[in-house]
């Protein structure tokens, strides 16, 4: 075969080629067309979301800080296990305990709420004010170990996350007994507590109905100080059984 033949037949080979490639090319591009979504870039899924992740809520130093009078203290906000109040007063009230302490400003309007009750003529025993944190621990424990975990949790609070460690918090009873229970809110004394204690700065921590919000059952004798101030601004909102967290819409 000469070279002239060689020559003419690579030539045609290579214009097959051409051809056929530019076949393959004019069909790749008919079946783009057709199928667009093949262009569109991939969605990437969702990251899905924790629940808990979008209830968290940047509290104020006025409710984080544990020597503020307004600080929070729930089941999940808690106190350090050194932290003691300072200036820890005993206002000698009508005691079922031997001394009760409590911070100089919460005794010195316990101290006059007390006296306002007196000349009412209602009775008023504190059952319970300062608890340290071992202190709140062997209360837990014997609540425990007398009502079952799951009925202790209702009423009592675990070390660390106890309101009493504050020193802002008074258990108030009508007897000398020492004894707290639910009955006490059909006395005169929590009667009392409701139309005056707001005047003193302390507040009904745990209302009735309030559970879902606070943690705990109904305890008509446990009564917070936050000042006089947003105590009788909570008063005026919402009445007494406006909880804490309400006002300070500590919750989603």
């Amino acid at each position: 075969m000469s070279n002239q033949s060689k020559k003419k037949m690579n030539l045609n080979v290579i214009a097959k080629t051409v051809i056929v490639l530019g076949v393959i090319v004019l069909l790749g591009s008919v079946y783009v067309l057709n199928n667009p979504q093949l262009t569109k870039p991939a969605v990437q899924p969702k990251q899905e979301t924790n629940p808990k992740d979008t209830q968290k809520i940047t509290l104020p130093n006025e409710l984080t800080e544990a020597s503020s009078i307004t600080v929070l203290v729930d089941k999940t906000h808690g106190l350090p296990k050194d932290y003691v109040p300072a200036n820890l007063s005993s206002p000698y009230l009508n005691s079922t305990a031997d001394v009760i302490q409590l911070r100089k400003e919460a005794a010195d309007q316990a101290k006059a709420m007390f006296e306002a009750a007196k000349k009412d003529k209602v009775p008023m025993f504190i059952t319970a004010g300062y608890r340290s944190y071992e202190q709140q621990k062997d209360y837990y424990e014997d609540r425990v170990n007398l009502l079952g975990e799951a009925e202790a949790k209702k009423v009592t609070a675990n070390a660390g996350f106890s309101e009493n460690q504050t020193g802002l918090a008074l258990d108030v009873t009508d007897k000398a007994d020492g004894h707290n229970t639910v009955s006490f809110a059909k006395t005169n004394t929590y009667k009392w507590l409701v139309k005056n204690a707001h005047k003193y700065g302390f507040i009904l921590r745990y209302p009735d109905n309030k559970e879902t919000i606070t943690g705990y059952t109904s305890m008509p004798w446990h009564w917070r100080y936050v000042g006089v101030d947003v105590a009788k601004k909570m008063v005026k909102k919402g009445g007494v059984n406006l909880t804490f967290e309400e006002y300070f819409q500590t919750q989603k």
